[in-house]
């Protein structure tokens, strides 16, 4: 089966001029046949000029931004022919920096907003340092029209630092599979139906992709995932050229008064079922607040009753305990011993 449609530049294929050497080559739209255009970085051959042995993170060459030029914050810029969803570049320094270096990619949609980003450190060294160094993002729908690479520090004004010595190298951008969620809000209280209006599934791709599928809830105070659906690891799940699909509205829960209050998470995520590499997600947190009404038996043995001054519609995870809470107020405290507590 197919994996998600893919371009990767490794511009071996550039007749580049040696580091240290005059520039020769600008990468400019030598791979637009590839969807792929860039702001004109120079193309350099690491093993030729004054050599910089397996500084390439393939081959022997890759991009550099600024190449001779003083005081200059230009950034890497790719501009994509259609919607990306991924993108992926490995970075590395050709000149030892003296101070520690913070690298960003940055994503936009065809708006120009900013539809994801990550960063990295490179720490100062006495060296180079060859192109290892990954940064990659990743959009829950296929909407990433262009992308750049900078340190963050040339993007201020006054910049701090310029974006000389930056070397890139195996771009890789591809469409695949996208699996998006929307709740119907952000927030719930006691009584609340949490819906998962938008439960988007989309393949963008001309060809048919095996799916892995994984949908799961986080909550607070539990470090395992509460799987809500999951299949596909054998390749037997496959999404048809074009499939674009919303499943939503889904009923996911109702809030009741025993849920834990925190910060919790229903979250999708999509990979390729051989590689494992990851096609898609999109991870949406939502809160759980307001009252609790609860009795819970603690460490000590004893029968418990929940406060007769709560509702008995209230009496929530009672069961058969019997309690007498002393010393605290309506709905609040603690039963002396730490037998049971009753929360509201």
């Amino acid at each position: 089966m197919p994996l998600a449609s893919s371009a990767v530049i490794d511009f071996e294929d550039l007749p580049a001029g040696g580091s240290g050497t005059p520039a020769t080559v600008l990468v400019i739209d030598q791979y637009a046949a590839k969807g792929i255009k860039f702001n004109g970085p120079v193309a350099l051959d690491y093993s030729k000029g004054v050599p910089v042995p397996g500084f390439a993170h393939s081959g022997t060459k890759a991009i550099e931004l600024c190449y001779g030029e003083e005081f200059c914050t230009t950034p890497l810029e790719m501009h994509f022919t259609s919607p990306q969803s991924h993108v992926k570049v490995w970075v590395g320094l050709s000149e030892f920096p003296l101070e520690t270096r913070t690298v960003i990619l940055q994503a936009f949609d065809a708006t120009g907003s900013l539809v994801a980003q990550a960063t990295t450190t490179l720490s100062s060294s006495t060296t180079p340092q060859p192109i290892r160094t990954l940064l990659e993002v990743i959009s829950s729908s296929a909407n990433i029209t262009s992308a750049r690479v900078s340190y963050t520090g040339a993007l201020v004004s006054p910049p701090t630092v310029y974006n000389n010595f930056l070397a890139i190298d195996d771009v890789e951008v591809y469409a695949s599979p996208t699996c998006a969620i929307e709740l119907n809000r952000t927030g719930f209280v006691n009584g609340d139906t949490g819906i998962a209006q938008v439960l988007q599934v989309t393949n963008p791709t001309a060809s048919p992709v095996a799916v892995e599928f994984k949908l799961w809830f986080v909550m607070p105070g539990r470090s395992a995932p509460i799987v809500f659906v999951r299949g596909g690891a054998d390749g037997s799940f496959v999404l048809r050229p074009g499939f674009n699909q919303n499943f939503g509205p889904l009923t996911l829960f109702t809030v009741q008064p025993t849920f834990p209050r925190g910060t919790y998470g229903f979250n999708c995520r999509f990979l390729d079922p051989v590689s494992g590499r990851v096609l898609s997600e999109d991870l949406v947190p939502f809160t759980i607040s307001g009252d609790i009404r609860y009795a819970v038996c603690g460490p000590s043995e004893g029968k418990c009753q929940c406060d007769t001054r709560l509702p008995a519609d209230d009496d929530a995870g009672c069961g058969d305990f019997m309690q007498q809470c002393k010393d605290h107020e309506y709905g609040k405290g603690s039963c002396t011993g730490y037998i049971c507590e009753c929360h509201q």
